[in-house]
Order: structure tokens, then C-alpha cells, then sequence
């Protein structure tokens, strides 16, 4: 939920638009097509996501983790981060194969 609520206002800033945000976490899919459940800890965040989803008319999917190895090894390189927000303009080396590979639908096995 953190990444995509972080992302949205940076997809805003950049003028992008129609992108798709892929989550492996149906939850938090739910929580922002459906709205948070009344008692959500998080329904600040939530509702936040919600509008700028709707502002930079965007769309989320859930898909399975095995299908996404790009996003699995983006956010491992995430723990050894020492900024608190860390934006890349494009993948980095490390991911590339990974990208050819979530592209081909090639599934995989998180260790």
C-alpha cells in the first residue's frame, strides 16, 4: 500500500498518464478500487491513493507474485536503501533480464 500510495503522487508529477499499477497484494487492490472498510488503520492512506488514481486516470491489477520478478528484485534492492524515497528514471541493470523475463509470462519460484 505504501509503494503505490508513494508512486501515485510521482506518476501525478510527471505528467504520466494510463498507467497500470500491477500489486501482487489483493488487499490493497480491494482497499482502493472498493474503498477501505470502516475500522482500516490506514484509511487515510487509502482514500489518499483513491484520488490520485482517479486524478491520474490510472488503473491497478493484481498480479501473482511468481509473475513479477522485476517488482520482487526492485523492492529487495529497496531494503538496502538508505534514503527514505528513492525514484529511478529507468531499470537498472540488475532488473533488465528480469523485465524480458516477466514479459515472456516466464513464472518463478521466491526464495
Amino acid at each position: 500500500m505504501w509503494g503505490i500510495y508513494r508512486g501515485l503522487p510521482i506518476v501525478l508529477e510527471k505528467g504520466l498518464a494510463k498507467i497500470v499499477i500491477e500489486t501482487d497484494s489483493t488487499i490493497a487492490q480491494e482497499m482502493i478500487i472498493d474503498g477501505p472498510p470502516p475500522n482500516c488503520l490506514y484509511r487515510a492512506i487509502v482514500e489518499d491513493a483513491r484520488h490520485f488514481l482517479q486524478r491520474c486516470n490510472c488503473s491497478i491489477q493484481h498480479i501473482m507474485q511468481e509473475a513479477n520478478q522485476c517488482a520482487d528484485k526492485l523492492a529487495n534492492m529497496d531494503t538496502n536503501q538508505v534514503e527514505h524515497l528513492f525514484v529511478i528514471e529507468g531499470p537498472p541493470p540488475e532488473v533488465r533480464s528480469f523485465i524480458v523475463a516477466d514479459m515472456m509470462g516466464t513464472a518463478y519460484q521466491r526464495i
